[in-house]
């Protein structure tokens, strides 16, 4: 009996088989299949499912097709609407249960089609399951390795799960389909905050821009540099504000808002204050990415691997920052001063003479007070999110993932 149940059930959990659970299939296809056999989309045609319909959620997605005469041929691999998708090659794991509208189709080698007895077990149910039996099982065998394994069909219908009548279970289902609705929403709403976000300071920075004085970086203020802070310097007891370059790509957006690192070593630092504009100076991903400002907004820290901008009086950092990253075509022209190939680098010398369309200093702080507290609405989103889906979690732990036992076949018997 779980920790945690609604209160009107008393009754025992039941052991059951995965193997009574559902029935699985494996597809056939992939590339022993001759590339004649794909024909093009027509009303004769049968599609073919990937694995990219179960990943991305979707199965509109369609790229092959072949004939409903060779279709007949591999009946047994059919799909029907309620058939789950779990794909089995590279990325482990990922489920989608076909809707009432998709078409039918045939599933190729990378997936694998689970009917559910739903006289035994929901489909809710058996997907958070079968979804957490996936990850045990792949704990149990990845010898070191981070891929995800799909047990063989032997070991998986042997396998052994603890589940509650259908009642409970249609019970537990309700539950989470609508805890996932409201993440889903926090999801769209974080999305669209994004979207915002992102229209509006291209939007007016684009419509503004003959309005607005023309000025270079090296004109806004001058260059800090130095530092040699690193990760073995970070001390959660430490008494010192810290940012490190790599937190500019991971922990803050375009304002550092709270600083979430402490040293005790200020003097490896560069010492930053209110206003400054960070700008890392090196990454091993591409000359846009490099691209990521950040303006602290606290009264000190301490910095290593970023070249500081520290503004003029007239200069609102945060306004340098907001569009210096977020608007397409500035970020552009900075991007493309970066250099290297493995490591790429940017430098303040090759910066300095990028003009920056500036408006009045007023105009600066209302416009970077507008996208604050815009960041603060988007922030607020994914943090519901993240404990929505850490309550989730906890709730699959203590309600649902009773007991799941692993047995090799003759072990069970």
């Amino acid at each position: 009996i779980p920790d945690v149940r609604f209160n009107c059930f008393t009754e025992d959990w039941v052991q059951r088989k995965f193997g009574e659970m559902a029935e699985y299939k494996k597809g056939p296809f992939g590339s022993v299949l001759k590339k004649e056999i794909f024909v093009p989309k027509s009303e004769n045609s049968v599609k073919v499912y990937e694995q990219q319909n179960a990943i991305n959620k979707n199965w509109k997605l369609e790229r092959y097709f072949i004939t409903k005469e060779y279709a007949s041929e591999l009946k047994a691999f059919e799909t029907h609407s309620g058939d789950i998708l779990v794909s089995c090659a590279g990325t482990i794991g990922e489920m989608y249960e076909l809707p009432d509208k998709s078409e039918v189709g045939v599933i190729n080698q990378a997936l694998m089609r689970v009917r559910v007895n739903q006289k035994v077990i929901s489909k809710k149910l058996y997907q958070l399951l079968f979804s957490n039996m996936i990850d045990d099982f792949s704990k149990e065998h990845s010898n070191g390795s981070a891929m995800k394994n799909i047990p063989p069909f032997s070991d998986l219908k042997a396998m052994n799960a603890m589940i509650p009548t259908l009642e409970e279970q249609h019970k537990i289902g309700t539950f989470f389909k609508h805890l996932d609705h409201l993440i889903t929403l926090h999801q769209r709403k974080h999305k669209k905050l994004l979207n915002v976000k992102r229209a509006f300071i291209n939007l007016l920075m684009v419509k503004n821009k003959s309005t607005w004085v023309q000025r270079k970086y090296e004109e806004i203020g001058h260059c800090l540099c130095g530092g040699d802070l690193s990760y073995s310097d970070i001390d959660e007891n430490g008494i010192y504000d810290c940012v490190l370059y790599g937190d500019l790509y991971t922990n803050y957006d375009t304002t550092i808002n709270n600083v979430i690192r402490k040293t005790n070593n200020k003097g490896k630092g560069l010492e930053i204050k209110k206003n400054d504009i960070l700008f890392p100076q090196s990454t091993t991903v591409d000359g846009w990415s490099l691209i990521s400002p950040a303006c602290l907004n606290v009264d000190k820290a301490y910095t290593s691997g970023s070249f500081v901008i520290r503004p003029n009086n007239d200069i609102n950092g945060n306004f340098i920052a907001y569009y210096s990253k977020g608007n397409i075509g500035q970020r552009s022209k900075l991007s493309e001063k970066a250099q290297g190939l493995t490591i790429v680098h940017l430098y303040y010398n090759s910066i300095k003479d990028v003009s920056i369309n500036i408006p009045t200093k007023e105009e600066q702080d209302k416009i970077s007070e507008y996208f604050m507290k815009l960041d603060h609405l988007i922030t607020l989103h994914q943090r519901k999110i993240t404990k929505l889906k850490q309550i989730k979690n906890g709730l699959i732990n203590s309600l649902l993932f009773v007991i799941i036992l692993f047995f090799k076949v003759n072990k069970i018997n």
